[in-house]
């Protein structure tokens, strides 16, 4: 697994501490790989990601990888800008609307032509999120040397936590449109967001775990 440098990471360990999986699919690949190369530096790939319950955002495991072109066969370095967004009520992307949540930019990911690789990154303290909320992540590649983009995806669908729609979008920050870019059956990218519950679904949740014991004995 390959890490990114971000600036924030250490400012939200704190965070992690009690944290639990909301939303994971990355247990399951289940496209073969996709990659574009030469992608719009304008265009950014956009999955919903909707949580089990709201509370602190701890931290963020999300996949990312490198189809060729100049510069491969072999491993580049890639750059991310990430970001994440509240989805405003009506299930539709649009960040002149959504309210943003966070956005940084993850360096210096080794990628592997060809090959899905994952990082994680944590939050700054206080970012919450309520109840029944649909978080957008947006993840925008940075051209390399050369002037390409290099995008590489892999689609998963296996959710063991929250869930998503059944797209994979593009934003074009120039027309400031959305569309399809992978429609498949429960399609998504792979990422598992963590979150420290809040104290209404902290209690919830203890109450889980008691009924769970009480049903081993």
């Amino acid at each position: 697994m390959n890490h990114g440098v971000l600036a924030v990471t250490i400012a939200g360990l704190a965070a992690s501490a009690g944290a639990h999986v909301v939303h994971s699919n990355i247990s399951n690949q289940t496209s073969a790989f996709q990659g574009i190369t030469n992608f719009d530096p304008n265009l950014s790939m956009v999955d919903d990601l909707r949580p089990d319950f709201g509370g602190e955002l701890a931290s963020l495991t999300f996949t990312y990888g490198y189809s060729g072109g100049f510069g491969g066969p072999g491993a580049i370095m890639l750059d991310i800008a990430v970001a994440l967004y509240l989805d405003d009520g009506d299930g539709a992307y649009d960040p002149t609307v959504d309210a943003p949540l966070f956005s940084g930019l993850v360096s210096d990911l080794v990628a592997v032509q060809g090959q899905i690789h994952q990082t994680t990154i944590a939050f700054p303290s206080g970012i919450m999120i309520p109840d029944g909320a649909t978080v957008w992540l947006s993840n925008a590649y940075q051209p390399d040397a050369f002037g390409f983009l290099n995008l590489g995806v892999g689609l998963y669908n296996d959710y063991t936590r929250g869930g998503s729609d059944s797209n994979v979008y593009i934003y074009d920050s120039d027309t400031g449109t959305v569309s399809a870019f992978f429609q498949f059956d429960g399609a998504g990218v792979g990422a598992v967001l963590r979150i420290v519950p809040t104290p209404s679904a902290a209690a919830v949740l203890g109450l889980a775990g008691v009924a769970a014991l009480r049903r081993r004995r």
